[in-house]
């Protein structure tokens, strides 16, 4: 009788272990759908951005001949100078590593000619051109979890592009070109939550921006390096 009696109480312990489990695991599965109800959807940023020049090339002002030939007048060797100027940011997490964000910036750049052999004997001169650049992007962000820092800093990848504006001197000529971007950056917390959490954290980043059309006068695509530093905050 005893050792039945045994049997039956060891047989009902083996019974309700996993009814435990399965209370244990709803349990975590609420306070991990819980925490992640937590996070912040949406975010906003402010900060500046410094993006370098580029190289456009050498280009000859040529008149046309009554053959149809050309003469060259003058050359011109022109680049676009760097800038920095203010940046600002509207984000929305679409996933729990993947966000969207609206940039919109804004800097002045100086569009730069070094004018040489002039027909008329005319000696070299530099001349330079200071044009007002905005854009508008798009851009997609992925968060590296699996490579997270210490103090929580979280690394992350971006790319995204969008549409390019130069304004001339005393805003007579406006000219529209497009931009694109690439590059990574991290996300630093300034509270003791995790980057994903945080309310508020300073984000540094590199990229690398490509340009085309606008004040540049020819139809090829210029890269240029670009750095930033921003503070952000989540809501």
């Amino acid at each position: 009788m005893i050792g039945r009696r045994e049997a039956r109480r060891e047989c009902r312990r083996t019974r309700a272990v996993p009814g435990v489990l399965v209370a244990c695991m709803c349990a975590m599965s609420s306070s991990l759908a819980s925490a992640q109800s937590a996070e912040p959807r949406f975010s906003v940023s402010a900060g500046v951005r410094w993006t370098g020049g580029s190289k456009i090339g050498e280009r000859d002002a040529d008149e046309t001949t009554a053959s149809g030939g050309a003469y060259r007048l003058f050359a011109s060797d022109t680049r676009l100078g760097g800038t920095t100027g203010f940046e600002a940011s509207l984000g929305a997490r679409l996933a729990r590593l993947i966000h969207a964000e609206v940039l919109v910036s804004y800097g002045q750049v100086d569009l730069l000619s070094h004018i040489s052999s002039d027909v008329e004997g005319i000696p070299d001169a530099d001349a330079s051109e200071s044009i007002g650049q905005l854009s508008v992007e798009g851009s997609a962000i992925f968060d590296l979890a699996a490579w997270q820092l210490p103090r929580r800093t979280m690394p992350y990848l971006a790319a995204g592009g969008g549409y390019l504006r130069h304004l001339h001197e005393g805003r007579m000529l406006v000219e529209n070109g497009t931009v694109y971007h690439a590059g990574g950056g991290i996300l630093i917390p300034l509270t003791s939550r995790a980057a994903g959490s945080a309310r508020t954290a300073l984000r540094f980043d590199a990229k690398a921006v490509i340009r085309k059309g606008g004040a540049i006068p020819d139809d090829t695509s210029h890269i240029s390096p670009s750095v930033a530093a921003s503070l952000v905050w989540k809501f």
